[in-house]
């Protein structure tokens, strides 16, 4: 132990595998959607931090894998991709408050109706 770490008693972390893979497939996910944020003007801008990207993704996707499941069913990534980018404008136009209270509302409607017909288009991020 070098004598740094001894006197001020720093820790070391080893980055695992998984560490590293997903900082690349976030590095991957940010860099799709501000992509199509350029071609298309729109969602996400600076507004958005790449971190609230990542954040919004996982919270998205892993509210409507849980709810697929609930349904007996599978969502391709190709439409869950579509369906955070569609969230990701939900939080630019009105805020993180109402991105939560929009997806426990499209979580009932998915639940009871099924996956609604916009949503069924596919986004392709890679």
């Amino acid at each position: 132990m070098s004598w740094l770490k001894k006197i001020f008693g720093g820790t070391t972390q080893t980055r695992t595998h998984l560490d590293q893979v997903q900082e690349t497939g976030g590095k991957l996910i940010v860099s799709g959607y501000r992509r199509l944020a350029a071609n298309q003007g729109c969602a996400p801008t600076a507004v958005t931090s790449d971190q609230e990207i990542i954040e919004i993704y996982k919270k998205i996707g892993t509210a409507f894998r849980e709810a697929s499941q609930q349904r007996g069913e599978h969502l391709p990534a190709g439409n869950m991709n579509y369906i955070v980018w569609k969230f990701i404008q939900v939080k630019e136009m009105m805020g993180m408050e109402m991105l939560d209270s929009h997806l426990e509302y499209e979580l009932q409607k998915y639940l009871s109706e099924g996956l609604r017909p916009d949503y069924r288009q596919e986004l392709h991020l890679f």
